[in-house]
């Protein structure tokens, strides 16, 4: 017999995506927010930006691939269509981002976490509807 939590997580996308792109985006601003720590005083933060984008899509790959859309869809063009979504994403990261830094003043590490947060909702629908239609 399948726990009450078990039944919950196979039977609800939308809260195995919150979860996983709750953890996704933990990553995702780590990896900013120890890049921005470590060469913050050397590389635009816009260019750190971009370096933990590479970093955190594989993760969140695997992790959107297997753990929420449990997609069987040909891998390599998963792979891709998810990296389209994802620098869909990474556009709107920018430019939030950029936005938050320059118009509202933010410190670039509080402008990057809004910027993830923010993006969950347009990459669900992006990632449900495009990336791993195939296959479902």
């Amino acid at each position: 017999m399948r726990s009450r939590l078990t039944r919950i997580w196979d039977d609800s996308e939308k809260l195995r995506y919150l979860i996983i792109g709750g953890w996704n985006t933990l990553v995702g601003w780590g990896l900013f927010f120890a890049l921005y720590a470590l060469l913050g005083s050397r590389l635009n933060y816009l260019v750190i930006a971009c370096m933990s984008h590479v970093v955190a899509v594989t993760n969140a790959f695997v992790c959107h691939r297997y753990l929420v859309f449990r997609s069987d869809a040909p891998w390599f063009l998963a792979y891709l269509r998810f990296n389209v979504t994802q620098l869909l994403g990474l556009l709107w990261g920018l430019a939030g981002l950029a936005l938050l830094v320059q118009g509202a003043h933010l410190s670039p590490p509080m402008a990057q976490c809004i910027v993830l947060a923010s993006g969950l909702v347009l990459t669900y629908l992006l990632h449900r509807r495009f990336s791993f239609r195939m296959g479902r």
